[in-house]
């Protein structure tokens, strides 16, 4: 177990002049420009992000030598195509910690979702010191721009929490033949002993064979103490390593490598060696080059540092599960546990050091609040940023009576507290959040999510069927929410940007564009809270029929039973025509390919 007397502010501090020592390395072979690649290797780079995709699905393509994807692959630099190769799993690792930790995700995804909108990036944004890596990345301060972020952080939660993203893959072991071997061997050295296609003969010496019971006695020793080898991998897997190579570039271009200064000798002062207009860079590097303000590292420490990303993981691990026990969820410490399992395998994915991660609940919370004590204070671009975020969380919830510009303020105050959510919102969000409408608004809000988790909890989980209903249409609408951010970009997830403004919109991504996803977003809301409130109807309904059938009133019987009987076909309604009618009615953009290339 890790030990929290570590946890100093000096060796915390010290923390923020370190960055990720094994990625930067091949971040800064990737990315340096050059003559014969003066993008630095972006172009190379973010087409492999596909390819590791695809071979979660398809790891046989890899296989075939004739393959498009095996012929792709090996075009690639060796040492990036072992990047994404499965990783060598530490001994710590727990495959069933793992899987009930996915049971959270499956049980609360819309929930964690906005715990994830309302507490964890908030969280992010009290990082006064961390918070310039984003702006310096560009124009992040542009609703549309920070949207693509927000975005990227709901495909990785989505991936790494569902069923499978992280998963411990057994490596095989000896085979029969070779452990009977080995025993024999070991039992009677001077037989030399081999495999002779499907026997095992003895190359010399008398015949002299051990007996049975001997041979299984070693056998079963050799078993035990045989050592197979396990590997990280899935989706979730691929993801988290795509974050940790966009955080290496990110130190990369943000830090000016001395390549940069390398180039620029021996070129007309002013002009960047690959482009013919200095006052126009067009790519991420030549901007990088025609700005002489330097990372101010002495003072923030090196960019996405170690302590940074330590807290940024606990806003996940830490947050989430703290967050849906305000709002009801009753988690046992062995679920709290072992989602902090995941996220620490996901942290060690991510290259945390070793000393930052724990699964131990109470561990959890001593580092999260000293790093928090340290790092978390007002800034104004932390304010910006949870503007952005309250904007994000708006177009999710309905127009009505201004109720999704006071929740967006309220939800963040109501997972923070106060004494946090007032550094990071600006004085108009307080000033709704304080209004007495607001305060109503979350007694309201508190009441209603409460007494849902205690009727799912003490009824729907215990009935294998309407558990799986409901985990089945929460899912699809979280999958489908987090889709139809992407409706708008052209960029993919977590590709490296070539310029200050890779965040592309398509062609027709406009005001009124946005106002159709928005309109869409809600009737999903809508949907969901129609089903979610249909159910909960049915199950008070049923039991005021169980007490009027037990004490023979006739009437308030009957009409108890037939209320059950339209509120389950409402509820199947919703669930089973209405929602996957809305999810198939999303609004898209036909494909501009012009516009994409221009865009990748």
């Amino acid at each position: 177990m890790e030990n929290p007397d570590i946890w100093t502010d000096e060796f915390l501090t010290a923390l923020r002049q370190e960055g990720d020592t094994e990625a930067d390395l091949l971040a800064e072979k990737l990315f340096t420009p050059s003559e014969d690649k003066p993008f630095g290797g972006r172009i190379g780079y973010n087409p492999i992000l596909d390819l590791a995709d695809t071979l979660v699905d398809s790891s046989e393509l890899a296989l075939t030598g004739d393959s498009e994807m095996s012929k792709r692959l090996g075009k690639y630099n060796p040492e990036l195509q072992r990047y994404y190769h499965p990783m060598l799993a530490p001994d710590w690792v727990d495959s069933e910690k793992l899987k009930l930790a996915t049971k959270i995700w499956e049980k609360n995804s819309l929930s964690i979702i906005g715990v994830l909108y309302a507490s964890s990036l908030p969280a992010c944004y009290l990082i006064k010191r961390g918070i310039p890596a984003l702006y310096d990345t560009g124009k992040l301060k542009e609703h549309k721009y920070i949207f693509q972020r927000i975005y990227e952080t709901g495909v990785m939660l989505n991936e790494v929490m569902s069923k499978g993203g992280i998963r411990v893959v057994n490596d095989v072991g000896q085979s029969a033949e070779e452990v009977i071997n080995q025993a024999l061997c070991n039992l009677d050295p001077s037989g030399a002993w081999k495999v002779d296609g499907n026997r095992i003969v003895r190359g010399k010496g008398e015949h002299n064979q051990p007996n049975v019971s001997s041979v299984q006695s070693e056998i079963q020793k050799i078993r035990s103490n045989e050592s197979v080898k396990r590997y990280l991998w899935g989706s979730g897997f691929i993801c988290a390593k795509k974050v940790r190579m966009l955080h290496s570039s990110m130190r990369f271009m943000l830090q000016k490598n001395e390549s940069f200064q390398k180039l620029k000798q021996g070129t007309p002062e002013g002009v960047c060696p690959f482009h013919t207009d200095p006052s126009k860079p067009l790519t991420l590097s030549e901007q990088l080059q025609s700005d002489e303000s330097s990372w101010p590292t002495e003072e923030n420490g090196v960019p996405i540092n170690q302590e940074d990303l330590a807290y940024t993981l606990l806003t996940f691990a830490y947050l989430i599960p703290k967050g849906l026990e305000h709002w009801g969820a009753r988690i046992s410490r062995e679920e709290k546990d072992a989602f902090l399992h995941l996220w620490k395998v996901i942290g060690h994915t991510m290259g945390l050091r070793e000393d930052l991660l724990t699964d131990n609940w109470d561990n959890a919370g001593i580092l999260f609040e000293r790093i928090a004590r340290l790092e978390c204070g007002h800034s104004e671009d932390g304010v910006a940023l949870t503007e952005a975020v309250q904007f994000f969380l708006e177009s999710y919830l309905p127009n009505v009576g201004g109720l999704d510009k006071r929740w967006s303020a309220l939800l963040i105050v109501d997972q923070l507290g106060w004494d946090r959510a007032k550094l990071i919102l600006n004085e108009e969000s307080q000033r709704r959040a304080r209004s007495l409408y607001a305060r109503t608004i979350h007694v309201i809000f508190l009441c209603v999510i409460r007494f849902y988790y205690r009727i799912y909890q003490r009824f729907i989980q215990r009935n294998r069927l309407l558990s799986g209903f409901f985990c089945n249409t929460f899912e699809r609408s979280t999958e489908e929410l987090i889709r139809s951010w992407k409706s708008a970009y052209w960029r993919k997830p977590f590709y490296v940007p070539i310029n200050l403004t890779t965040w592309v919109r398509k062609r027709g991504a406009d005001e009124e564009f946005e106002k159709r996803l928005k309109h869409w977003r809600e009737n999903v809301f809508l949907g969901v809270m129609a089903s979610l409130g249909s159910l909960l109807l049915c199950l008070t309904t049923f039991l005021g029929w169980i007490n009027a059938w037990f004490f023979e009133h006739t009437l308030l019987s009957s009409l108890f039973g037939w209320s059950t009987i339209g509120l389950i076909l409402s509820w199947l309604l919703v669930s089973e025509v209405y929602l996957p009618w809305i999810f198939n009615r999303r609004p898209e953009i036909e494909e501009d390919m012009d516009h994409a290339v221009n865009a990748h």
